[in-house]
């Protein structure tokens, strides 16, 4: 996705009104033929009945069914039409993560892990782009639990050589204003849920084995008010990343520099 539908796509999400009248414009809008708006306005419908509760939504992303796959599916390609479809789904998704924290969590720096695999490729590229800006196209589920991460990661050992195992060891300091995320917790992986489009510098790529089968990337979470900076002053982007056998690619976006980055959080 280049940076004009990137920031068409945080425009969709984050800045339009969301009234019913606000959607059937913005559907107008990104009408094309293939997509007719009529076909939007019935899948805003069909999903009303629990988008009018927001506590009920997150239960039904977190539950084990393709549904939030078809989201994150419609998150990751560069169809805005079928972003607006959606929207009032992905909106109240976004708005119910805006949840109050606790006086423990508040002010401090939360560590939130993410197993997965990645190709050789892919790794390469993120190797030679530490202190770049990646971006989270689709939700993005992460834990606070290092053995959940560690489960997911897997041994290092699949028959695959082009493929690696990867702990994405994201900070993210409450302190600041960030796009939504919250805790889920009656999550059985102890998960924590981020918003689409939310922004991180990459640090260096550690081995965790001397195999170079298993690796660490760490990434520090910007805050919201550097991500409106991050969108007017980085241009170029390119795809990295892949989630699950069968799914198109996700997620990460690295952006070019054009100035010298600036640094979101202290160590």
């Amino acid at each position: 996705m280049n940076q004009l539908a990137q920031l068409l796509r945080d425009l969709i999400l984050y800045r339009l009104p969301t009234s019913v009248h606000s959607q059937s414009t913005i559907l107008g809008a990104f009408a094309v033929p293939s997509s007719p708006v009529d076909y939007g306005e019935r899948k805003i419908i069909q999903m009303s009945d629990f988008n009018q509760h927001s506590s009920s939504i997150i239960d039904w992303y977190t539950k084990a069914t393709s549904d939030h796959r078809i989201l994150n599916h419609t998150l990751r390609q560069k169809q805005l039409h079928d972003i607006v479809c959606r929207r009032h789904t992905i909106v109240t998704l976004i708005n119910s993560l805006r949840r109050p924290l606790t006086a423990e969590e508040d002010g401090t720096l939360l560590i939130l892990l993410r197993g997965q695999n990645m190709t050789i490729f892919e790794l390469e590229k993120m190797k030679h782009n530490i202190g770049e800006i990646i971006s989270a196209a689709p939700f993005l589920s992460i834990t606070i639990n290092p053995q959940i991460a560690e489960i997911l990661i897997g041994d290092g050992s699949d028959d695959n050589p082009y493929l690696v195992s990867v702990i994405l060891k994201i900070y993210l300091d409450t302190g600041q204003e960030m796009r939504p995320y919250a805790c889920i917790y009656n999550s059985a992986e102890e998960e924590v849920l981020l918003s689409p489009g939310t922004k991180f510098v990459l640090k260096p790529c550690k081995k965790i084995d001397d195999k170079e089968q298993r690796w660490l990337l760490e990434l520090y979470a910007i805050s919201e008010k550097q991500q409106e900076k991050v969108e007017l002053t980085y241009g170029e982007t390119f795809l990295l990343l892949n989630e699950a056998s069968g799914w198109p690619k996700t997620v990460v976006v690295v952006h070019s520099k054009q100035n010298h980055l600036m640094r979101p959080l202290s160590k």
